[in-house]
């Protein structure tokens, strides 16, 4: 500034030295000169104003929007409830939420694999089932070829009709009839379930496509404004980069007294940036407001289009259970053939375990001891020292002896001996082809059920997890029958390393005619041993099919009566406004709804001032409140004559008048964690922040008529309420000081269903009106709901009855 001050000086020293020396042009040159001075003083105001004031361009307001995400993998209920109470903490929920939304316990439901198929265009088919029932039919078809090419008997063996042959022939028959049963069931499922199972899926395929196009035609306006919100989203980013850089560099400058006209455009260039943040802010704005009127059209179409998706999903979970019970009927009457079979081979008193005693190897040398003794004693005497014990010695010595009769008749009993061992061998072979096809038909079976993972998104409930289990226990059945065929074959093992010992003994025999007749007596011995042990093996072998057949059919009932008694299908919950992570299709993308029916409060800050406490009596407390509220009659009453009071209101005409029948409390008591104490203002507050878990059901008994075109059917159905987590917080204060209240944190995840009672009717009616379920979880949901949504609820300390006016304390 001084520099500028000196040189206006010099400009008016100048002037009047001018008009001094050029008196007839003093007009002229004062005017000009006087220009000159006018421009140096307005440029001393302006560099005046700019450096020693502070610039009143105000900073443009960075605005927090939610940028999308790329959608996660979608994370089991116990984890969600983990993350939420993890995520809940302090943070407090108001009426007018950031776009920013926490992580509520119940996820949104377009993060349900259905919808996501719907989104993504993808086809909901069964070609999984398909395979299933292919594999399956295969892995029946394969047990059966393998147990009818195994107990095939040759026309040559049926001939002769040896006793050994009999024993077991009539088991390779009843073998043969279970193999062909196996064939005809696999080859009737093929052509009843396969053939049917095509057009299913092409007409399961349609619909998918339907509500495909359904989804785009309604979410396309919806999705037009997200995608533009979030490119705009991007500019304005770049833009309050650019701005923000814009600013510090004219700040910079105007500390570094650059010329006027570089801080001129370093002035122009801020104004352009903030005139940009602003435009695109106001253009996000209008957006959004515009996106919330889509919003409320898009709504309720996109609920119409996930309740046909649960009749689509319904289709295909009756498909999965339908087809799967079929296989199981089937198994089912195979298990009852085998089992006639099996009773009509066992005889009275084929109870192997009651049966006659078997010689062991080790009876049997002790019965050869004698024999052995024998051929020692004459044998021994004449071999030199070196060739005791030498069976090529005793040979070389016996085979010069010319006694062709003794020769022959040792080869007889050897050839004899020889067909015995062989006999064994075939039907050693035989019971371990058997052992090794049941083992193969049990591996595939299990391989079949491990890969029914799938299974687990058709939502048929808990009891599904029945089924499998009930099914895994009849493979294990199988897999027993195996070991038990096993074990019958160790015996024959013994009898075989009996019949070895005998052939060596008869190489030490021969050439001594005195030992010929103890040999043959050995033979007869062998040759009534070996039929016990062959029969003895049978009997044990059809004991043990009996078995099987019997823990088969009893497993298989119990597991059709679990899928009897599975769950409708349900895609759990509903569109969340409170999910932090959103579809593009999803009605609450990016902006929060406004719920007029239950504006939220904002409770005042929480601080945390100690660490969790024991909360033992608490949690014994609940355990008693509940206890009492269960064998309670009074309660009962009461809480049915509310519920019936709930449930009537909004009735559709079609259902006849809704009677509470009872409530059942079954499981655990609600369980306190995490019990923390929060900054109060007086001592006799209690005020606390913990974690409610309800592991336990509640179950509402409930028995309506259903007026159908055909007749009036009464419906009995119940109505569970499960698991139930939340983070809430509890404040009770003396009613002079204040009011006393519960809120929940952040709304608490839970579980409705609706299942019917035991009969046909009631699972007629809930199939034919797919409504009853929807009114009946809606009713029952936002009744709970108005008690558990994240605002505070009022609650009272009990202090007795009123007194009436007319009497006074004394």
């Amino acid at each position: 500034m001084e520099k500028r001050v000196k040189n206006i000086a010099i400009v008016v020293g100048i002037l009047f030295l001018l008009i001094f020396m050029f008196p007839e042009k003093a007009f002229y040159i004062t005017v000009f000169l006087s220009g000159i001075i006018c421009t140096l003083i307005f440029e001393l105001v302006i560099f005046y104003f700019y450096i020693t004031k502070e610039s009143d361009i105000p900073e443009p307001s960075v605005v927090s929007l939610y940028t999308p995400r790329p959608l996660p993998k979608t994370i089991p209920l116990e984890e969600a409830i983990e993350n939420a109470r993890k995520n809940s903490g302090n943070s407090l929920y108001v009426a007018q939420a950031p776009l920013e939304r926490r992580m509520s316990a119940l996820p949104c439901v377009c993060n349900s694999p259905e919808f996501a198929m719907l989104c993504s265009g993808g086809e909901a088919t069964i070609s999984e089932l398909i395979q299933y029932i292919k594999d399956l039919l295969q892995t029946e078809k394969t047990y059966g070829q393998a147990i009818v090419k195994l107990t095939e008997i040759s026309f040559l063996d049926k001939i002769k009709k040896k006793k050994s042959i009999e024993i077991f022939g009539k088991l390779k028959e009843a073998l043969n009839k279970i193999g062909k049963s196996h064939l005809d069931e696999a080859q009737y499922l093929n052509e009843g379930l396969l053939e049917n199972l095509g057009f299913i899926e092409k007409d399961i395929k349609n619909k998918h496509k339907e509500l495909e196009n359904k989804l785009k035609t309604s979410s396309a306006a919806f999705e037009s404004t997200v995608q533009s919100i979030q490119k705009l989203q991007t500019k304005l980013i770049s833009a309050q980069s650019i701005y923000q850089k814009a600013n510090n560099d004219y700040q910079e400058a105007k500390k570094d007294l650059v010329p006027f006209d570089t801080l001129m455009k370093k002035e122009m260039k801020l104004k352009l940036t903030k005139n940009e943040v602003s435009t695109l802010q106001n253009t996000i704005k209008q957006l959004k407001e515009n996106m919330e009127e889509e919003s409320k059209i898009y709504l309720p179409k996109a609920q119409e289009i996930l309740e046909n998706l649960r009749h689509v999903k319904l289709q295909r979970a009756e498909q999965y259970r339908s087809n799967i019970q079929s296989w199981l009927g089937s198994l089912e009457n195979c298990m009852r053939i085998c089992m006639n079979l099996a009773q009509a081979l066992q005889q009275p008193g084929d109870d192997p375990e009651q049966g006659e005693t078997l010689p062991t190897l080790e009876e049997t040398k002790k019965n050869q001891g004698s024999f052995i003794d024998k051929l020692t004693e004459k044998v021994l005497p004449n071999l030199d020292k070196s060739k005791k014990l030498s069976i090529k010695g005793i040979w070389n010595k016996t085979i010069n002896k010319k006694v062709d009769t003794v020769q022959e008749e040792f080869e007889r009993l050897e050839n004899k001996s020889k067909k015995i061992k062989k006999k064994i061998n075939e039907i050693d072979m035989f019971i371990k082809h058997l052992s090794d096809a049941e083992m193969s038909y049990s591996n595939e079976l299990m391989r079949i059920v491990q890969s029914w993972h799938e299974l687990e998104d058709l939502g048929l409930g808990e009891r599904w997890r029945e089924v499998t289990k009930g099914i895994e226990q009849t493979i294990e059945t199988i897999e027993k029958f195996a070991a038990e065929i096993d074990t019958a074959r160790l015996e024959l093992k013994n009898f075989e390393k009996i019949i070895t010992e005998y052939n060596d003994s008869l190489i030490i025999a021969k050439g001594y005619p005195e030992l010929i007749e103890s040999s043959q007596l050995k033979l007869k011995e062998l040759y009534e041993n070996r039929d016990k042990f062959i029969e003895s093996c049978k009997n044990k072998i059809v004991a043990a099919l009996s078995l099987k057949c019997q823990e088969c059919l009893k497993f298989i009932s119990s597991i059709t009566q679990f899928m009897n008694e599975c769950d409708n299908v349900d895609i759990s919950g509903e569109f969340s406004s409170r999910a932090k992570i959103h579809r593009y299709q999803c009605p609450f993308y990016i902006y929060e709804v406004e719920n007029s029916e239950n504006p939220l409060e904002a409770f005042p800050e929480t601080v945390k001032i100690g660490d969790p406490e024991s909360a033992f009596w608490f949690n014994d407390l609940l355990t008693t409140y509940l206890f009492e509220w269960a064998e309670s009659s009074k309660f009962q009453a009461w809480i049915c004559r509310r519920l019936k009071r709930v449930y009537n209101k909004g009735r559709p005409q079609y259902m006849g008048e809704i009677q509470v029948k009872g409530v059942e409390l079954s499981g655990q008591a609600p369980e306190v964690k995490d019990f923390t104490p929060l900054a109060k203002e007086n001592d006799l507050d209690f005020f606390y922040e913990f974690d409610l878990w309800f592991r336990g059901e509640v179950r509402i008994n409930l028995e309506f008529e259903v007026q159908w075109s055909l007749a009036t059917v009464t419906v009995n159905v119940k109505a569970i309420f499960r698991s139930l987590y939340g983070r809430m917080i509890l404040f009770y204060t003396p009613s002079d000081r204040g009011k006393s209240w519960y809120s929940f944190v952040a709304e608490p995840a839970y579980q409705i269903a609706i299942e019917p009672v035991l009969g046909k009717m009631n699972k007629v009616a809930l199939s034919k009106f797919p409504q009853l379920n929807t009114f009946l979880v809606s009713i029952l949901s936002k009744k709970i709901r108005k008690f558990v949504w994240p605002n505070k609820r009022s609650v009272k300390i009990p202090k007795g009855k009123k007194l009436p006016k007319n009497k006074t304390n004394n």
